[in-house]
């Protein structure tokens, strides 16, 4: 199974933003770049086949990027999970929770143990790179203050022929 996630490396990666919406959620959110859906909906007569960029996904559902008025509440389909072109998580099934103007939220239900561990490790996998991500930044904000603590100790602000140069 690990192989089939080498490409979770190659993801963009945020936490969301809003506090509220997460207090809401069942399950841990993960917003991600590089991660899309291919749709079936079983009730179309021609089986139906799209593909749709995901905004955040769980391991309980998630909201993709749709025109207006394509989905509707309670609307049938059937997910393969994408992360970078390539499947991971095929033929789940899945109900339309809301549809908005730049979206729709999807709750998966009767999910296989396959289907459900594979989900997980993917929100697992992209906890694990917002997390490292994160603590990155903070090491690289620390090191940035330090560096201007340390230029700002060195020049005395009557010495004019100090700069006080960013580092």
């Amino acid at each position: 199974m690990s192989d089939d996630f080498a490409e979770l490396s190659n993801l963009s990666l945020r936490l969301p933003e809003e506090e509220q919406s997460a207090r809401h959620r069942a399950r841990f959110r993960v917003i991600s770049e590089g991660v899309s859906v291919r749709v079936t909906w079983p009730e179309r007569p021609d089986g139906g086949l799209d593909s749709f960029e995901v905004d955040d996904i769980s391991a309980g559902g998630l909201h993709m990027s749709s025109p207006r008025d394509l989905f509707a509440a309670g609307q049938n389909l059937i997910l393969d999970v994408l992360v970078l072109g390539r499947c991971c998580v095929g033929a789940i099934k899945a109900h339309v929770v809301r549809s908005t103007e730049t979206g729709c939220a999807v709750a998966f239900e009767e999910l296989s143990r396959n289907q459900e561990l594979r989900l997980d490790k993917i929100v697992l996998e992209m906890q694990k790179r917002v997390i490292a991500q994160l603590k990155k930044e903070q090491q690289e904000e620390e090191l940035r203050r330090a560096r201007e603590e340390a230029a700002s100790v060195e020049c005395d602000s009557s010495d004019v022929n100090c700069l006080n140069i960013k580092l």
